[in-house]
């Protein structure tokens, strides 16, 4: 099957993953091994563009999905997941650039409606048991 790299920055995983799915839909493998990590290894260099454009928070929390949101932290983490045709339990995905924003960090809350009826869409499901989201608590 494909190979592939994503950088997507805080989102490359599940980026990857949702196109290890649709590989799998389209049959272009049978089995996909999805892998993402991210490490700082420099961190000193790995703060400046993000504090320099305002990412990060200075009350040093996420506060995801709270208006008190200001940024976000910097961490390190590893995982690892295998899917298997015929035996995926993953109903629905969708990807989406978040579009035209106020600013580079600001959401679009009508991009992220677009790609939650996308992947409800894709999903073909009349309830929903479990939704996984990206919240980074930029604001």
């Amino acid at each position: 099957g494909p190979v592939m790299v994503f950088d997507t920055a805080c989102s490359s995983s599940i980026v990857a993953l949702h196109v290890a799915r649709r590989s799998l839909q389209h049959f272009d493998a049978a089995q996909g091994l999805v892998l993402g990590v991210n490490l700082v290894l420099v961190p000193s260099a790995a703060h400046v563009g993000p504090a320099a454009t305002g990412m990060l928070s200075v009350m040093g929390r996420c506060h995801t999905f709270d208006e008190r949101a200001d940024g976000y932290l910097r961490g390190e983490g590893c995982c690892a997941t295998s899917i298997i045709a015929g035996v995926d339990v993953m109903l629905g995905s969708a990807a989406k650039h978040n579009g035209q924003s106020a600013t580079f960090t600001a959401l679009n809350g009508s991009s992220q409606q677009a790609v939650i009826h996308a992947s409800l869409q894709d999903a073909r499901a009349p309830l929903v048991a479990t939704l996984e989201a990206h919240g980074t608590g930029t604001s």
